[in-house]
Protein backbone atom coordinates (compact mmCIF):
# COMPACT_ATOMS: atom_id res chain seq x y z
CA UNK A 1 0.00 0.00 0.00
CA UNK A 2 2.65 2.27 0.88
CA UNK A 3 4.68 1.61 -2.48
CA UNK A 4 1.00 2.68 -4.48
CA UNK A 5 0.41 5.47 -2.65
CA UNK A 6 4.06 6.89 -3.37
CA UNK A 7 3.40 5.76 -7.20
CA UNK A 8 0.43 7.81 -6.59
CA UNK A 9 2.13 10.84 -4.98
CA UNK A 10 4.88 10.65 -7.54
CA UNK A 11 2.52 11.16 -10.66
CA UNK A 12 0.68 13.65 -9.37
CA UNK A 13 3.43 15.85 -8.40
CA UNK A 14 5.51 14.94 -11.83
CA UNK A 15 3.03 13.16 -13.93
CA UNK A 16 5.47 13.62 -17.64
CA UNK A 17 8.17 12.44 -15.66
CA UNK A 18 6.12 9.33 -14.27
CA UNK A 19 4.92 8.46 -17.56
CA UNK A 20 8.34 9.07 -19.36
CA UNK A 21 9.66 6.67 -16.98
CA UNK A 22 7.51 3.89 -17.85
CA UNK A 23 7.97 4.77 -21.96
CA UNK A 24 11.32 4.80 -21.59
CA UNK A 25 11.18 1.12 -19.77
CA UNK A 26 9.88 0.05 -22.47
CA UNK A 27 11.76 1.67 -24.86
CA UNK A 28 14.42 0.02 -23.02
CA UNK A 29 12.84 -3.96 -23.49
CA UNK A 30 12.02 -2.90 -27.41
CA UNK A 31 16.08 -1.56 -28.06
CA UNK A 32 17.09 -5.00 -26.29
CA UNK A 33 14.82 -7.10 -29.14
CA UNK A 34 16.46 -4.85 -31.64
CA UNK A 35 19.83 -5.30 -30.56
CA UNK A 36 19.32 -9.10 -30.60
CA UNK A 37 17.86 -9.25 -34.29
CA UNK A 38 20.46 -7.13 -35.70
CA UNK A 39 22.77 -9.63 -34.09
CA UNK A 40 21.40 -12.79 -34.65
CA UNK A 41 20.94 -11.42 -38.38
CA UNK A 42 24.69 -10.77 -38.75
CA UNK A 43 25.61 -14.02 -37.50
CA UNK A 44 23.31 -15.44 -40.77
CA UNK A 45 24.79 -13.17 -43.34
CA UNK A 46 28.44 -13.79 -42.12
CA UNK A 47 27.41 -17.44 -42.54
CA UNK A 48 26.04 -16.96 -45.93
CA UNK A 49 27.71 -14.11 -47.46
CA UNK A 50 30.54 -13.06 -45.89
CA UNK A 51 31.10 -9.33 -48.06
CA UNK A 52 27.48 -9.07 -46.49
CA UNK A 53 28.26 -8.35 -43.06
CA UNK A 54 30.79 -6.05 -42.97
CA UNK A 55 29.04 -3.55 -45.53
CA UNK A 56 25.65 -4.06 -43.14
CA UNK A 57 28.12 -3.21 -40.22
CA UNK A 58 29.69 -0.23 -41.49
CA UNK A 59 25.83 0.98 -42.52
CA UNK A 60 24.48 0.78 -38.78
CA UNK A 61 27.42 2.09 -36.75
CA UNK A 62 25.40 5.09 -36.96
CA UNK A 63 22.10 3.96 -36.02
CA UNK A 64 23.82 1.30 -33.32
CA UNK A 65 25.49 4.28 -31.83
CA UNK A 66 21.76 5.81 -30.89
CA UNK A 67 20.28 2.30 -29.91
CA UNK A 68 23.00 2.13 -27.16
CA UNK A 69 22.10 5.59 -26.09
CA UNK A 70 18.66 5.56 -26.22
CA UNK A 71 18.73 2.15 -24.31
CA UNK A 72 20.75 3.91 -21.73
CA UNK A 73 18.84 6.90 -21.32
CA UNK A 74 15.75 5.07 -21.04
CA UNK A 75 16.63 2.62 -18.76
CA UNK A 76 18.69 4.93 -16.16
CA UNK A 77 16.23 7.71 -16.25
CA UNK A 78 13.32 4.44 -15.65
CA UNK A 79 14.83 2.97 -12.92
CA UNK A 80 16.20 6.17 -11.05
CA UNK A 81 12.60 7.42 -10.94
CA UNK A 82 11.46 4.15 -9.73
CA UNK A 83 14.05 4.36 -6.97
CA UNK A 84 12.62 8.01 -6.09
CA UNK A 85 9.47 6.19 -5.59
CA UNK A 86 10.55 3.74 -3.34
CA UNK A 87 12.55 6.52 -1.14
CA UNK A 88 9.32 8.68 -0.68
CA UNK A 89 8.74 5.50 1.73
CA UNK A 90 11.61 3.28 2.42
CA UNK A 91 14.67 5.56 2.14
CA UNK A 92 16.87 2.53 3.47
CA UNK A 93 15.75 0.14 0.94
CA UNK A 94 15.14 2.18 -2.20
CA UNK A 95 19.32 3.44 -1.22
CA UNK A 96 20.51 -1.08 -1.33
CA UNK A 97 17.76 -0.83 -4.88
CA UNK A 98 19.38 1.63 -6.40
CA UNK A 99 22.88 -0.83 -6.59
CA UNK A 100 21.81 -3.19 -8.57
CA UNK A 101 19.57 -1.39 -10.56
CA UNK A 102 22.42 1.04 -11.86
CA UNK A 103 24.75 -2.21 -12.03
CA UNK A 104 22.24 -3.57 -14.25
CA UNK A 105 21.47 -0.71 -16.96
CA UNK A 106 25.49 -0.59 -17.47
CA UNK A 107 25.71 -4.28 -17.62
CA UNK A 108 22.52 -4.15 -20.35
CA UNK A 109 24.46 -1.46 -21.80
CA UNK A 110 27.74 -2.91 -22.68
CA UNK A 111 25.53 -6.06 -23.78
CA UNK A 112 23.71 -3.70 -26.33
CA UNK A 113 27.43 -2.64 -27.54
CA UNK A 114 28.05 -6.44 -27.66
CA UNK A 115 25.05 -6.79 -30.05
CA UNK A 116 25.10 -3.84 -31.98
CA UNK A 117 28.73 -2.27 -31.68
CA UNK A 118 28.71 1.58 -33.12
CA UNK A 119 32.26 0.43 -34.41
CA UNK A 120 34.68 -2.43 -34.47
CA UNK A 121 34.50 -4.22 -31.44
CA UNK A 122 37.70 -4.37 -29.63
CA UNK A 123 38.78 -4.00 -25.90
CA UNK A 124 39.54 -0.50 -25.97
CA UNK A 125 36.41 0.21 -26.89
CA UNK A 126 34.78 -1.78 -24.45
CA UNK A 127 37.15 -0.43 -21.83
CA UNK A 128 35.52 3.65 -22.59
CA UNK A 129 32.32 2.38 -22.58
CA UNK A 130 32.80 0.82 -18.94
CA UNK A 131 34.22 3.89 -18.10
CA UNK A 132 31.21 6.20 -19.80
CA UNK A 133 28.35 4.51 -18.22
CA UNK A 134 29.80 4.54 -14.83
CA UNK A 135 29.86 7.97 -15.00
CA UNK A 136 26.87 8.72 -16.73
CA UNK A 137 24.64 6.39 -14.40
CA UNK A 138 25.93 8.36 -11.64
CA UNK A 139 25.42 11.61 -13.09
CA UNK A 140 21.65 10.47 -13.50
CA UNK A 141 20.97 9.04 -10.52
CA UNK A 142 22.10 12.20 -8.59
CA UNK A 143 19.89 14.67 -10.32
CA UNK A 144 16.84 12.16 -9.95
CA UNK A 145 17.44 11.02 -6.97
CA UNK A 146 20.47 12.62 -4.44
CA UNK A 147 19.07 15.95 -4.11
CA UNK A 148 15.99 14.41 -1.47
CA UNK A 149 19.08 12.73 0.15
CA UNK A 150 21.08 16.01 0.47
CA UNK A 151 17.98 17.94 1.90
CA UNK A 152 17.87 15.20 4.48
CA UNK A 153 21.28 15.27 5.52
CA UNK A 154 21.18 19.15 5.75
CA UNK A 155 18.11 19.24 7.87
CA UNK A 156 19.28 15.95 10.06
CA UNK A 157 22.85 18.31 10.32
CA UNK A 158 21.51 21.96 11.11
CA UNK A 159 18.53 21.18 13.14
CA UNK A 160 19.97 21.19 16.30
CA UNK A 161 22.46 24.07 15.30
CA UNK A 162 19.71 26.57 14.13
CA UNK A 163 20.29 28.88 16.45
CA UNK A 164 24.35 29.42 15.46
CA UNK A 165 25.05 30.27 11.93
CA UNK A 166 28.69 29.21 12.41
CA UNK A 167 27.38 25.87 13.38
CA UNK A 168 25.06 26.04 10.49
CA UNK A 169 27.27 26.46 8.18
CA UNK A 170 29.80 23.93 9.73
CA UNK A 171 26.92 21.34 9.70
CA UNK A 172 25.90 21.52 6.24
CA UNK A 173 29.27 21.05 5.05
CA UNK A 174 29.76 18.07 7.20
CA UNK A 175 25.87 17.33 5.19
CA UNK A 176 28.25 17.65 1.85
CA UNK A 177 31.41 15.44 2.90
CA UNK A 178 29.26 12.70 4.51
CA UNK A 179 27.21 12.73 0.73
CA UNK A 180 30.22 12.49 -1.36
CA UNK A 181 31.36 9.67 0.83
CA UNK A 182 27.77 7.60 0.05
CA UNK A 183 28.44 8.73 -3.35
CA UNK A 184 32.15 7.39 -3.76
CA UNK A 185 30.65 4.08 -1.85
CA UNK A 186 27.75 4.10 -4.23
CA UNK A 187 29.80 4.40 -7.35
CA UNK A 188 31.98 1.79 -5.99
CA UNK A 189 29.34 -0.89 -5.72
CA UNK A 190 27.56 -0.10 -9.02
CA UNK A 191 31.23 -0.60 -10.57
CA UNK A 192 31.98 -4.19 -8.47
CA UNK A 193 28.32 -5.04 -9.73
CA UNK A 194 28.93 -4.55 -13.15
CA UNK A 195 32.16 -6.38 -13.53
CA UNK A 196 30.70 -8.59 -11.95
CA UNK A 197 27.93 -9.29 -14.19
CA UNK A 198 30.14 -8.84 -17.25
CA UNK A 199 32.95 -11.19 -16.57
CA UNK A 200 30.16 -13.80 -15.44
CA UNK A 201 27.62 -13.48 -18.34
CA UNK A 202 29.20 -11.91 -21.55
CA UNK A 203 32.77 -13.01 -23.46
CA UNK A 204 36.07 -11.59 -22.60
CA UNK A 205 36.69 -9.03 -25.28
CA UNK A 206 33.69 -7.13 -23.06
CA UNK A 207 35.55 -7.65 -19.40
CA UNK A 208 36.78 -5.12 -17.91
CA UNK A 209 40.38 -3.82 -18.29
CA UNK A 210 41.98 -2.91 -15.19
CA UNK A 211 44.69 -1.25 -16.62
CA UNK A 212 42.83 0.98 -18.39
CA UNK A 213 39.62 1.50 -16.24
CA UNK A 214 39.92 2.57 -12.59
Amino acid sequence: MGLKQSIQEEYSRSPIATIAAVIGAAVGVITLMLSQIQFNSSHIASNSVPEVLSVTSSQNMVSNLFLAVAFFISIAFSGATLVRIVAAKHDIAALFLSVPLAALTNFFTILIIYLSPPRNIDTTLFASAHELTRYSIAVVYLIICAKAVLIDLTKTSTKKDSDDKSDENSSALAAIVIALILLSVWSSAVSKGESLLVSTFLPEVTHVQESVVH
